[in-house]
């Protein structure tokens, strides 16, 4: 079992086949063109969402001390823009040069390719197949925004409720609705 880190600035440990894995998902994930993914344009929008985090934490706060809305607005301006990740970082990742990323930045990459974190880590033979074949069968969804969320929240629910959000499925493609 890898080990579990306790801070989000704490390295997530080597971690075997991340490259790869980082790799593949890139050439599936598509950008609202179509085209795959830059790392330049990746890191971008990683750091967009973990500016917009950032800065809502910071509102929150503030207005549990009591802060009127203009010192929060006056706060979250003055906010130093932070990075916590570079184009040139995510391809030393992927090509397999740095393998020991922080458990932010490796939960933010993963949010940003719509897995968990959990996916980088299992390093088992049988795992790895089963990754592959994940792969390959995401690169099939690649085209469909709806089935990409529909596989990322299926992933999240119970057996019980998948199987009856199958049968859903299931109904609708023997008897389609005009």
């Amino acid at each position: 079992m890898p080990h579990q880190p306790q801070s989000p600035d704490q390295a997530a440990g080597p971690i075997p086949g991340l490259g790869y894995r980082l790799s593949r998902l890139f050439d599936i994930k598509r950008s609202k063109s179509g085209l795959p993914w830059s790392y330049t344009d990746a890191a971008a929008e990683i750091n967009r969402t973990y500016r917009h985090s950032q800065l809502h934490a910071l509102e929150a706060q503030l207005r549990s001390e009591g802060c009127d809305a203009q010192t929060i607005a006056d706060r979250t301006a003055r906010e130093p823009l932070r990075t916590v990740i570079t184009p040139q970082y995510i391809g030393q990742l992927v090509s397999g040069e740095q393998n020991n990323p922080t458990v932010l930045r490796l939960s933010y990459l993963a949010a940003f390719l719509d897995v968990s974190p959990g996916f980088f880590f299992d390093e088992t033979p049988e795992k790895a197949h089963l990754v592959d074949r994940q792969l390959e069968e995401l690169a099939l969804l690649v085209g469909s925004t709806e089935l990409m969320a529909l596989a990322r929240h299926g992933s999240e629910l119970s057996p019980k409720a998948l199987s009856h959000v199958l049968r859903i499925v299931q109904t609708f493609r023997e008897d389609p609705p005009e």
